[in-house]
């Protein structure tokens, strides 16, 4: 083999090997910048970029082969020292250029999980918000002048009880799930609660009421059995 192929070869390898490294220190520039955001807009823009970005490495996976090779078609013509500094080149190029891989594929995971998990979080969040207006509505729709019957006050007590008892079961769910620490769950949560409240001390109010109307009907009762 002529002289002339073996330095061109050489000047091959190097230029192929610097390329691949001033890639890898670009990209690791690109990694070091972590955009930190809770816009699904803006994680989807992140995971289309190191989409690409894998994309790109995947080429580069050639580029490495093709070193790899001139490397060793070198190594017969390099004095001992030189095959050992060369194949320790060529190593740490690899390593760096796996190394980076292994963090692309880990960070676009992580991007495209964060993305699943606030998709998720929102469609709560909106079923949450749904479940309150439907139990705001119910109670606006109770909100009205109670009969002058004993039944009435019942009737109206077992709806109270029946909202009651949802609130208390979607309560008791909303709280095992990861997404109360959402600052827009924190605040269903709140007015959750404050629902609960209002209710119970509604309910308090027409227990009272329907004991006030048992006793008038029993003292009527007495007053009639009296009379008679």
């Amino acid at each position: 083999e002529s002289i002339e192929k073996i330095i061109q070869r050489k000047k091959e390898y190097e230029q192929d090997s610097e390329g691949l490294l001033n890639w890898i220190r670009e990209i690791e520039a690109v990694m070091s910048t972590n955009v930190k955001t809770s816009s699904i807009q803006i994680l989807e823009e992140q995971m289309r970029k190191y989409e690409g970005i894998l994309k790109e490495a995947e080429k580069k996976g050639y580029v490495l082969n093709a070193v790899e090779e001139k490397a060793e078609s070198l190594m017969d013509h390099l004095s001992e020292v030189d095959r050992l500094n060369l194949s320790c080149q060529v190593k740490n190029l690899s390593d760096k250029y796996n190394l980076l891989v292994l963090k692309l594929k880990e960070r676009f995971n992580g991007i495209a999980e964060n993305i699943k998990q606030l998709k998720s979080s929102q469609k709560q969040i909106s079923e949450y918000t749904q479940f309150i207006l439907s139990i705001q509505r119910a109670i606006k729709e109770l909100n009205k002048p109670i009969g002058s019957k004993t039944e009435d006050v019942q009737k109206l007590l077992q709806d109270y009880e029946d909202i009651l008892n949802r609130l208390k079961g979607k309560k008791a769910e909303m709280s095992m799930q990861k997404v109360s620490t959402l600052p827009q769950i924190k605040e269903l949560l709140s007015t959750h609660d404050d629902i609960i409240d209002a209710i119970e001390n509604q309910l308090r109010r027409l227990k009272q009421l329907l004991m006030l109307r048992e006793q008038y009907i029993g003292l009527v009762n007495e007053i009639v059995n009296f009379n008679v």
